[in-house]
């Protein structure tokens, strides 16, 4: 540390190789100002006096008083020492004055006007030349342990500018220097505990303390942790000297030390998420990372060589910069392309947290876990430290258990969820529960953002395990598969009895013929488990079904009488419910006789006429018992003609083949007829609108700044969190309005009315419910 001291020195004091400075004149700076230099003798008689635990000095020359040591000044006892004291002790430079850290007992000090406020205080203090009010002041703060965190900064630098001049000057002809230093480390990391509003002392004091820690041991920050907030204008030392260390030994970035080095850039800003959720933001950052770049990025060493300097605060250095010795390391921060590749990472990462931190900034006061979750990416959501969320995830597990989904009340839920002990949630709070399971690797159905309704008390529910493929909106496919599973499960549980077969014969449905991705299939065979528990309603169908073809109605009907009659025979409550069903379809109740006669002797649909094709029964038939009860129709085994039949033999059973893909493709068909024609019943989809709403719309009085068209395209959008790309061009275009330029419009009204966008992604488009409310209140 000795040579590194003394590089620092050199810069620093004037050339004596010729015994002139460099100004030209004899250099006498150490023999004038120096005498302890002279023999040792007087070193020791200065030591002796400096070292002793209270003294009172009067004399001509300046002196150091040592860590932990006393001095008097004035009536002041100032423990701790650390400040110099004396008549004269010369500025670094050409032009000598006196150091402005130097406490000259001689000067006057006003008790009595103590400035502690620092009103007469200038820019850059010096003891000599503040008023005697001010220099009690600082006695003062001194003689209080230099603790008081209401004390005029000032006087915290003029301490500040003794400890420069200690470090760059002093210890540099002390052979062993390493406790002094690291107790002038521990006293300037203290002042910057105390004094965190002082961007000024915090910039230079956090830089001073970097280089006394390099000069105390050159290898220290190969272990030093990355600076991870902006302390200062400038890039942070143990980043500068960790990051050409990196490079030099070809080793990879950590992200944590390539985010420092972004964050000190000149040419890079961070957004409000990222200061906001600084840590959920960090930790992302450092998962994307490792995702995208492993243990780090590897750098070829640039041939910029890095430099470092420090400029002290105290004029007494004339405002020199000390260079500091850091050895041959590459300054990696000419580089671009490294900060150009982290951004999109941190663009990702701050768009990916934009909907938590609005909801931060909205709920600071009354931050809820179990919410704040529905909005955390899901990379953090496995590691939230929370005692709420941790004993909601045991109680979800426990219910559960191994099975595939367990039925459960809305008590149950609300239990745990609600704070207040309320009997039922808003769709947007039941959306808010239905995201927060998600997150947490659950799912329940009915979900409000799939067409349920929002959670009550009363409500039933089925809760199943979430597969690794999330999906938070329906697709086209889905919504069709699940009108499909209502009619059928209101067939199969019209005698109040599932049979096995019926709810075998629908899953297989959904498994084999169903064009629906893994997630989907998983979700809505929890929905067909909530339909065969609950009493189903027909309720708002007769309108679509009456859009629909003959032959599409005729497909409809011979599934739901497969799905009638998967058990081998169809029960009077039964035909009840397909009489129901068969008026929707256009047919006459009497029909399903006739209709299940015909499925009974069929293998296939021919969609040339509007009811199921008829073909030659080989063995009776029931149509109709003679008894005068009806006990249902139990159906005959069908028989194909050879022709048409293709037998092969496996494991020793007769397959048909043909039979078995020909019924896959009339299942298929059937989906594929739903799927332009159903959507959700529209209580399901659409809270109930109160009379103003419903006159408003009758008035087309338009929302804000809007016209009627954006008015009445706002309205459809309010219907629902979130949109598919396709179904909102499809909406817009009803009114003759381009997606891109209607959702512009509408954004720009959501600005002025509350500072925020209505919209947020491109496929899916969600909704801010916050923003909706206040714009459609």
């Amino acid at each position: 540390m000795l040579n590194f001291l003394k590089k620092i020195v050199e810069s620093l004091s004037p050339d004596t190789s010729s015994g002139q400075n460099k100004s030209g004149q004899p250099s006498n700076y150490q023999q004038q100002y120096y005498p302890q230099s002279n023999s040792v003798k007087e070193r020791q008689e200065r030591d002796a006096v400096v070292s002793s635990e209270k003294q009172t000095v009067s004399g001509i020359k300046a002196n150091w008083v040592k860590p932990g040591t006393s001095v008097s000044v004035a009536g002041f006892d100032i423990p701790g020492g650390m400040v110099y004291v004396g008549t004269q002790l010369p500025t670094i430079g050409p032009y000598k004055q006196i150091d402005p850290c130097l406490i000259n007992p001689k000067l006057r000090v006003d008790k009595t006007r103590s400035d502690y406020a620092g009103n007469e205080m200038g820019y850059w203090p010096a003891y000599g030349d503040i008023s005697p009010g001010a220099r009690a002041a600082y006695l003062e703060w001194l003689m209080g342990d230099r603790k008081d965190p209401d004390a005029c900064i000032g006087y915290v630098f003029l301490f500040f500018y003794g400890l420069e001049r200690r470090v760059f000057i002093d210890l540099s002809e002390t052979a062993d220097s390493s406790a002094e230093l690291t107790h002038i480390i521990h006293e300037v990391e203290r002042l910057l505990a105390l004094y965190p509003d002082s961007h000024s002392f915090q910039g230079y004091a956090a830089r001073f303390v970097e280089v006394c820690k390099l000069m105390h041991n050159p290898d220290s920050f190969a272990e030093a942790f990355p600076v991870l907030e902006k302390t200062g204008w400038q890039m942070p030392l143990s980043t500068q000297v960790a990051l050409g260390k990196t490079v030099a030994a070809g080793k990879p970035i950590s992200a944590d030390w390539l985010f420092s080095w972004y964050l000190h850039s000149e040419t890079t800003r961070l957004r409000t998420p990222a200061t906001r959720c600084a840590t959920e933001f960090q930790k992302l950052l450092r998962l994307k990372y490792a995702e995208k770049y492993g243990e780090g990025m590897v750098l070829k060493p640039n041939k910029r060589r890095l430099k470092v300097e420090y400029r002290p605060a105290s004029s007494g250095f004339s405002h020199s910069a000390i260079g500091i010795d850091v050895g041959d390391l590459p300054d990696v921060s000419a580089l671009t392309a490294p900060l150009s590749k982290l951004q999109v990472l941190v663009d990702d990462c701050t768009d990916a947290l934009d909907p938590y931190s609005r909801w931060l900034g909205r709920n600071a006061d009354k931050c809820d876990a179990k919410a704040a979750i529905a909005l955390l990416p899901t990379e953090l959501v496995e590691d939230f430290e929370n005692d709420e969320i941790r004993l909601l995830r045991q109680w979800l597990k426990k219910t559960l258990g191994d099975q595939s989904h367990q039925a459960i009340s809305g008590k149950q839920i609300l239990a745990w969820w609600s704070i207040t002990g309320t009997e039922k949630l808003t769709k947007k709070e039941s959306t808010t529960l239905a995201k927060s399971f998600e997150k947490l690797g659950y799912g329940i159905e009915p979900d409000v953002r799939f067409g349920g309704k929002a959670l009550q008390k009363e409500s039933h529910l089925v809760l199943f395990k979430l597969p690794k493929e999330k999906i938070s909106t329906p697709s086209q496919a889905y919504s069709a598969a699940k009108i499909l599973m209502h009619l059928s499960a209101a067939i199969a549980t019209a005698d109040n009895i599932v049979d096995a077969s019926e709810q075998q014969h629908l899953e297989a449905h959904l498994e084999t013929t169903l064009a629906l991705s893994e997630a989907e299939r998983i979700r809505l065979r929890a929905y067909l488990a909530w339909l065969l528990k609950e009493k189903l309603s027909l309720r708002g169908l007769k309108t679509k079904l009456g859009e629909m073809t003959p032959d599409e109605k005729a497909g409809i009907a011979n599934f739901l009488i497969s799905v009638a009659g998967a058990d081998g025979h169809i029960s009077p409550q039964e035909i009840t419910m397909l009489s129901k069903i068969y008026p929707l379809l256009g047919f006459e109740a009497d029909d399903i006789y006739s209709h299940i006669h015909n499925f009974s002797t069929s293998t296939a649909i021919d969609h040339s006429s509007a009811q199921p094709p008829v073909r030659p029964s080989t063995e009776p038939v029931t149509v109709r018992l003679a008894s005068s009860v009806n006990r249902g129709f139990t159906i005959p085994a069908p028989t194909v003609d050879a022709q048409d039949k293709k037998e092969v033999t496996a494991a020793g059973f007769a397959l048909d083949l043909t039979a078995v893909k020909r019924k896959q493709d009339e299942s298929a068909n059937v989906s594929v007829l739903l799927s332009n024609i159903f959507e959700e019943e529209e209580d399901d989809l659409v809270e109930p609108m109160n009379e103003n709403q419903t006159l408003a719309e009758d008035t087309e009085d338009s929302v804000s700044s809007l016209d009627g068209p954006h008015t009445k395209f706002l309205r459809i959008l309010a219907q629902q969190p979130s949109w598919s790309r396709a179904a909102l061009e499809s909406k817009a275009a009803e009114f003759n309005l381009l997606l891109d330029g209607a959702l512009e419009v509408i954004n720009d009204t959501a600005f002025d009315v509350c500072n925020e966008p209505l919209t947020d992604g491109e496929d899916p488009i969600d909704l801010d419910t916050d923003v909706l409310e206040q714009l459609l209140p």
